[in-house]
């Protein structure tokens, strides 16, 4: 009995220090990257500065030496940034953090580091700069969710809807026939709006796993933005 209360009393008191050590670290990260630390996820791995077997501070850094770790293949973009793996997305929200990202990992701040640490920094923001890339873009972002889900893309196929497929000829036609900014800007908005709305209705079926009918979704997606694209290119020629 006395061996088991002292087994619990050990085990309770290693959970509470590993719980105000998680505090304490949240507390030294600077207040402009608080909010993107999401979770305190420990790893299995040693960190390759001190060896020590580390959880990461957004996965970027070892909680004992605050050294940078080496990024994985598999880092996600969704993690990177701290976002919910979702279609909608905040784009202020998203500025933000990419933001406070950049200041994280500025060259500045590593010119007193390791050789190797000032390496990791680059590659750490040339992940930044992709996933924010990916994640800023309506299609882009839709096809890394889709990847990211586990869905093939080699699955999609484009829409074999005669009727669609006949809308997106007759858009085209009245592309062709803009001949004012002002009619070019009137198409693009009206464009944007069928892209977000259809994205709206991608994230509800990816969030519901309903995948095949995302993907159609997808597809639709991609055309409109072709259109935009059409409509962006028109209007350059008109200024």
């Amino acid at each position: 009995g006395y061996i088991s209360l002292l087994f619990k009393f050990c085990f309770l008191t290693f959970g509470m220090w590993k719980v105000i050590n998680a505090v304490t670290l949240l507390n030294r990260v600077e207040p402009t990257t608080k909010h993107l630390v999401r979770t305190f996820c420990c790893t299995s791995k040693s960190c390759w500065n001190c060896t020590k077997s580390t959880c990461y501070i957004n996965q970027m850094f070892c909680e004992h030496c605050k050294t940078l770790r080496e990024p994985d293949d598999n880092d996600n973009y969704f993690n990177i940034l701290g976002l919910e793996r979702t279609y909608s997305i905040d784009s202020t929200s998203l500025s933000q953090k990419f933001k406070s990202l950049q200041k994280l990992l500025h060259p500045d701040k590593f010119t007193n580091r390791s050789q190797k640490e000032q390496e990791l920094s680059l590659e750490w923001s040339s992940r930044v700069n992709k996933a924010y890339s990916t994640m800023n873009h309506p299609i882009e972002r839709a096809e890394y969710l889709l990847q990211d889900v586990g869905v093939s893309l080699s699955e999609e196929s484009d829409s074999e809807d005669a009727e669609f497929l006949m809308e997106m000829m007759e858009r085209n036609e009245e592309i062709a026939e803009i001949s004012t900014p002002k009619q070019a800007s009137e198409a693009l908005e009206m464009i944007q709006a069928i892209v977000h709305k259809l994205g709206s209705q991608f994230g509800e079926h990816v969030e519901s796993k309903d995948y095949e009918n995302a993907i159609k979704l997808f597809a639709k997606m991609k055309y409109f933005s072709s259109l935009e694209n059409n409509i962006k290119t028109k209007a350059s020629s008109l200024t």
